[in-house]
């Protein structure tokens, strides 16, 4: 099963900067996992932290055709990106 990963951040930016190679190390520990469960992970280029991150995120993992979409928190995050970018 092809699954992507799209990781959601504080939508701070100076926050976003500063936890980002944090978040995306949590993403590949997620990946990885999924990997060695026999899953095709595919985790989004960006760490979401506003709309666009967000919705340009959940665009990529549609493009992938991603059979389903982890959205994952590895800190706190504003709750309304999730649903901009599960809309989108």
């Amino acid at each position: 099963m092809k699954v992507g990963v799209l990781t959601f951040t504080d939508g701070r930016e100076r926050a976003a900067k500063a936890l980002d190679e944090q978040c995306r190390a949590f993403q590949q520990k997620v990946c990885d996992w999924l990997a060695a469960e026999g899953h095709e992970p595919v985790g989004a280029d960006a760490i979401a932290w506003n709309y666009k991150t967000a919705v340009d995120g959940a665009a990529q993992l549609a493009e992938a055709a991603c059979d389903a979409v982890i959205f994952n928190f590895c800190v706190w995050a504003y709750p309304d990106f999730v649903a901009q970018a599960a809309r989108d």
